[in-house]
């Protein structure tokens, strides 16, 4: 699946004419979202796709704070201090959690969502890079057979 999943990104990189890592980040991004709404027990969870293996891992991130208000993004000093010796009020610690086991339709359908937005955002800012350079230019073209609508 991870080589499946590697080669779909690729193709996909290929077909829109876009750097493999903008359609990496795509998908990160969707499926951050996607899992993020999968309930309150995930509101501050980052997905990271490894590019040479495939893994997908999700992390959760914690801030570390004096008194803990919610549970679910804060820690405590002396909690943190466990993983990281150094730590200080206002620091964001990652931690690596599970996947959650079922994305659901939902969640699928808001990553679909999400990497569609994301692709046709570079698609456009790779066609407004492409001609920014050549404002003032003339140039000429030729119908590629489009015929309008009577």
């Amino acid at each position: 699946m991870k080589n499946d999943l590697l080669l779909a990104l690729s193709a996909l990189a290929a077909e829109k004419n876009l750097p493999r890592e903008v359609v990496f980040d795509a998908v990160e991004a969707a499926l951050t979202s996607a899992f993020r709404r999968e309930g309150d027990n995930a509101p501050n969870i980052n997905v990271k796709i490894d590019p040479v293996g495939g893994d997908i891992r999700a992390y959760r991130q914690m801030v570390v704070v004096e008194e803990v208000e919610e549970p679910n993004v804060e820690m405590t000093m002396s909690d943190a201090m466990k993983w990281k010796p150094d730590v200080r009020i206002g620091d964001v610690l990652d931690f690596e959690e599970q996947l959650p086991p079922n994305a659901g339709r939902i969640a699928a359908q808001t990553a679909k969502q999400v990497v569609l937005q994301r692709l046709r955002e570079a698609e456009r800012d790779a066609v407004y890079d492409e001609y920014i350079g050549k404002e003032g230019e003339l140039s000429s073209g030729r119908s590629s057979g489009w015929k309008r609508a009577r």
